[in-house]
């Protein structure tokens, strides 16, 4: 598998111990989930570093990543399609199951950790095809603190490109407001701050040329099913004796929703499929109706 460590200097030390099915050899995978992923999950210099030590890497080419071939073959990587001779092979997402090769070391976000419903098949085939699978969601420290994740940078990516998903969908919806944009991006809108109970006025009455944004923190929407009272610390330990109103507190009055929340399934959930479902239901309204022009949110 593949190790990095951080030296006292503060260089990357890369160590590629021999997989337990073929000779070490690492690839990196080309991302094609989806049309839209330009993540690596190594940069150049990480692929120099593993190559000096003199170890192979295959680069599968792409026109889509963040970061050209050449820059992969000028560090020491071997551009080609045929990655096969890996016993290492590297993505950021999930590739797709008829691409998995049989008795390979993956390393990827799988996104299974919490049985999640969707990528159940991925695990199936996973398994059927005796494949180690190293997901980074569970690389941890001696502390048991995560040593990869995207921190603050998945906030800002997040933000900038569901403000531009939201200003397609208004554009098609005939709402001619498709502004391009984590709350450092949202800053450079012209936006102003309110308290979360504030959320039903201005979106009625707010100011047209504005975006209004709001923190949402616990307390804010979290209560115990018994008394509706909010208690942290009992929360912390017994997240089942609490339910979210989020639904109706919140969620009626929001147009775009980032969702930065770590969620455990024994956590109340922010929203079920029935609540997306009516809240995504057009408003009947009093005026005349012109199709393709819905009141928002909905």
């Amino acid at each position: 598998m593949l190790r990095l460590q951080r030296t006292k200097m503060g260089r990357l030390r890369a160590s590629l111990s021999r997989g337990l099915h073929h000779r070490a050899v690492m690839a990196l995978r080309r991302e094609d989930v989806n049309a839209w992923e330009r993540r690596a999950p190594l940069a150049p210099k990480h692929i120099k570093g593993i190559t000096n030590l003199g170890y192979k890497v295959l680069i599968q080419p792409s026109n889509r990543r963040a970061i050209h071939d050449k820059e992969y073959v000028k560090a020491g990587g071997i551009l080609q399609e045929d990655i096969s001779e890996a016993c290492l092979i590297l993505g950021v997402k999930r590739p797709p199951e008829e691409k998995l090769m049989s008795r390979k070391t993956y390393a990827f976000f799988s996104h299974t950790i919490k049985a999640q419903e969707a990528n159940m098949s991925l695990l199936d085939e996973v398994l059927k095809q005796e494949i180690r699978l190293i997901d980074y969601e569970k690389m941890v420290d001696h502390r048991g603190i995560r040593v990869v994740a995207f921190g603050q940078w998945a906030g800002v990516a997040g933000m900038i490109n569901i403000l531009h998903g939201m200003g397609l969908r208004l554009l098609a919806l005939g709402h001619h407001t498709p502004f391009m944009g984590a709350q450092e991006i949202f800053n450079e809108l012209p936006c102003e701050y309110v308290e979360p109970h504030e959320l039903k006025e201005v979106s009625q009455n707010g100011d047209l040329r504005k975006v209004y944004g709001t923190v949402l923190s616990r307390h804010h929407h979290l209560v115990r099913k018994t008394d509706g009272v909010f208690d942290p610390v009992e929360y912390d330990k017994h997240p089942e004796r609490y339910i979210s109103r989020f639904n109706t507190d919140i969620a009626p009055y929001t147009t775009c929703l980032i969702n930065g929340i770590y969620w455990e399934q024994n956590t109340p959930r922010l929203l079920t499929r029935h609540d997306a479902q009516s809240l995504l239901t057009p408003v009947k309204s009093s005026g005349i109706t012109v199709e393709g022009c819905p009141e928002l949110p909905h």
